[in-house]
């Protein structure tokens, strides 16, 4: 098992309903709403990042939304919040979340980021970039940060790409892990950890105590794995 579970709505129809129609059915399948509003070790989270739908480009609208039928946590990317993030102003953040009632699980890395791993002339700006983002949102009670590894080049993701993924992987681990936070890579289709083979060099040449796994159902099944 990994620490860290996040699903996605992406293959999931969400073009044969609406949003309200598709979330509220979702959760009322799942759990109710007094359950998710009673104390678990489990936070029931959505992620907003729905592309090509007004969510793409209205994240509070997503967030009110999400809140409307019962959801309390949320996933999204930096992308979405750069005023604030820009600003150094979590405190702000933090009041405009708490005013939509919802709560961040995390904020994950993205554009504007820098996301070329593979590229070991970046590795020291992967980093400095990553650790500002967890020092951010360890200040929005985030627990974690998930990754995503960049667009996937015309060309593939070669070996010696997945060394040099994995050496700063292994180099940015340990640091997030002394602010306080865990650490996961996220596998998705069209990006540099995408398939078995991938996925499966990474777990096995970084250090499992400072980087783990996080989960999409839906991207792991469209890479044809299913055990």
């Amino acid at each position: 098992m990994t620490p860290f579970q996040h699903m996605s709505m992406r293959q999931c129809g969400v073009l044969e309903t609406t949003r309200r129609e598709f979330v509220g059915g979702t959760l009322l399948a799942a759990i109710s709403t007094r359950a998710i509003a009673a104390p678990s070790r489990y936070q029931i989270g959505i992620s907003p990042q729905v592309a090509g739908t007004a969510w793409s480009k209205d994240i509070w609208l997503a967030f009110r939304e999400i809140r409307e039928v019962g959801y309390r946590y949320v996933e999204a990317f930096i992308g979405s919040f750069l005023e604030y993030y820009n600003g150094n102003k979590p405190d702000e953040l933090q009041k405009r979340m708490d005013g939509a009632g919802v709560h961040f699980v995390t904020i994950s890395n993205g554009a504007p980021m820098e996301a070329h791993f593979e590229d070991p002339e970046k590795h020291g700006k992967i980093i400095e970039e990553h650790l500002r983002l967890v020092r951010f949102i360890k200040r929005l009670g985030c627990k974690h940060l998930k990754i995503n590894l960049g667009s996937r080049r015309p060309t593939g993701t070669t070996g010696e790409d997945l060394k040099h993924m994995a050496a700063v992987l292994n180099e940015l681990g340990p640091r997030i892990a002394n602010e306080g936070l865990q650490f996961g890579i996220h596998p998705h289709m069209w990006s540099q950890l995408e398939n078995r083979n991938e996925i499966d060099y990474l777990m096995a040449n970084t250090d499992p105590k400072h980087v783990m796994l996080v989960l999409d159902t839906g991207h792991i099944n469209m890479a044809g794995i299913d055990r």
